[in-house]
């Protein structure tokens, strides 16, 4: 996936995703270390460790890499000297996470059981810590306008939300 896409979100949706700012906040090394940042090899070791003890309630699709490398996920360059919000790691794994749904979804075809399974996962993850923690969405966008027209037919909004996925088999 690459966030950039993710980031374009276009449209009147004022579903604001935490996660997502913290997930490219880059300081520039030479500022003072504060708490709460850490280095790129931190964030990454914070991703790997996330994807290891991905929850038991929040599997992967079948088939799909479960471990992919980080920069194949993010446009960060690993020879960056800026500093992580900590928690970059973890947003980022549970943004591929996503991206593996969202794409089953909409590779679904005419295939409703496989449609209704991906939406399944999506909704389920409303209810995880993840959600609690990073996702800001006062008006439900996400589960009534993007899941819910998704569940009846209109996956335009949920396209939107996956440009930029990049799912690896």
């Amino acid at each position: 996936m690459k966030p950039a896409g993710l980031f374009g979100r276009v449209g009147g949706f004022g579903v604001v995703l935490c996660l997502l700012m913290t997930s490219l906040a880059g300081c520039d090394a030479d500022a003072v270390t504060q708490e709460g940042f850490m280095s790129y090899d931190e964030m990454r070791a914070e991703y790997d460790r996330t994807l290891e003890n991905f929850p038991d309630d929040l599997p992967f699709p079948e088939g799909v890499n479960t471990h992919p490398p980080l920069e194949s996920q993010t446009v960060t360059d690993p020879e960056t000297t800026d500093l992580f919000q900590t928690g970059s790691g973890e947003s980022q794994a549970y943004i591929y996470w996503e991206c593996t749904w969202m794409v089953q979804a909409l590779e679904a075809g005419d295939d409703r059981a496989r449609l209704d399974e991906a939406l399944d996962m999506l909704e389920s993850a409303l209810h995880s810590r993840f959600h609690r923690l990073y996702y800001e969405d006062p008006g439900r966008v996400w589960e009534l306008e993007v899941l819910g027209g998704a569940r009846t037919g209109d996956l335009s909004s949920l396209k939107d939300f996956a440009v930029g996925c990049d799912v690896e088999s």
